[in-house]
């Protein structure tokens, strides 16, 4: 099992960590899949303690996930384990794939048990469907409460953080996050939450029809995570460059961008990011991350002050290169620090 951390920083603020990915069709093999996670974990400083959010998409029946805990031994690090999403549905309408993403799912939680895993997050509607959105629902429910089951069977300790998702996907919105959490609640007492705060804001900006463009969007924000952690306690936010961007006749949506750059942009150590503003010539609607990350470091803040467990930030960005989180997450880490 990894390490539990030892020392605590002295100065204690929210911590930023980043996700690992690597993409399971550029290493078909036993072999080469464990080099590119070992590479990956290589980049991680042994004594950082950061959290760290693995998104494990290979097929756990290759058993390939194995390795992992073995790689990982001895890294000082908060690790987690995000529910895998790529080709597996716990929702789907398809009941035979339904079936084999809860076995999935099933055997990602033995390696959030073999991680020491602080957190288990997990998608209730891992896909956009085209059928009613109610009944997908119902379905991801079934699934949860025979993963909730399963996971007491086996006496896993860790918490499950269920998130926010995109719109038609369950939920997008405050009512319907209030919603899911009280049914999740009969289910699974312990069940914390994760807030994607580019989905949250996607939902609101352009993707809900009843959605406002000119939303005041750190007050939503700071209502809504003040109303989850009243009924759950609110453990993470993802955090990413979110914009709607006019290309022509072409309109793009983008979520998951590196905070500060448009999709693309050039990360030098001379670039400059726009975290509080649009960069300069952009047309559309941009996130603004300076603003967003206040509101987080405030609500952390006043949970280190009634001496409760504060969140932490995790980036969860479309550039998998370990190099590039790194630095962003100090970038990011700094900016919370001046909010201090």
């Amino acid at each position: 099992m990894v390490r539990e951390i030892e020392n605590e920083p002295s100065v204690l603020t929210v911590c930023v960590g980043t996700t690992l990915y690597a993409d399971p069709p550029e290493y078909p093999d036993e072999e080469r899949h464990n080099l590119a996670w070992r590479g990956l974990f290589s980049t991680i400083p042994a004594e950082s303690g950061a959290p760290l959010e693995i998104q494990y998409e290979f097929r756990y029946e290759t058993r390939f996930w194995k390795v992992l805990p073995q790689l990982l031994n001895g890294l000082q690090a908060k690790i987690s384990l995000h529910a895998p999403i790529k080709a597996r549905d716990i929702a789907s309408s398809d009941e035979t794939l339904r079936k084999y993403s809860i076995e999935e799912t099933k055997k990602a939680m033995q390696l959030a048990h073999e991680l020491s895993s602080t957190i288990f997050v997990l998608h209730l509607t891992p896909q956009d469907q085209g059928e009613e959105r109610d009944e997908q629902l119902k379905r991801g429910f079934a699934s949860f409460e025979t993963l909730t089951r399963y996971k007491s069977e086996m006496g896993f300790v860790f918490p499950t953080a269920l998130e926010t998702l995109e719109y038609p996907k369950w939920p997008s919105n405050l009512e319907e996050t209030i919603h899911v959490l009280e049914r999740a609640l009969r289910i699974d007492p312990d069940v914390e939450f994760c807030i994607d705060v580019a989905h949250l804001w996607h939902n609101l900006v352009s993707l809900r029809p009843d959605g406002n463009p000119g939303i005041d969007f750190p007050t939503y924000l700071q209502g809504y995570i003040e109303e989850v952690d009243r009924l759950v306690p609110v453990k993470r936010f993802h955090i990413g460059q979110a914009y709607v961007q006019e290309e022509g006749e072409e309109i793009l949506h983008e979520t998951h961008a590196i905070p500060g750059l448009l999709r693309g942009g050039d990360l030098t150590a001379n670039t400059r990011l726009a975290l509080d503003y649009a960069p300069t010539g952009f047309q559309g609607l941009w996130l603004n991350i300076n603003s967003t990350l206040r509101v987080v470091h405030d609500f952390a803040q006043g949970k280190i002050n009634s001496q409760d467990i504060p969140p932490d930030v995790i980036l969860e960005i479309k550039d998998p290169r370990a190099e590039v989180q790194l630095r962003i997450k100090d970038i990011i880490q700094s900016q919370i620090r001046l909010l201090g």
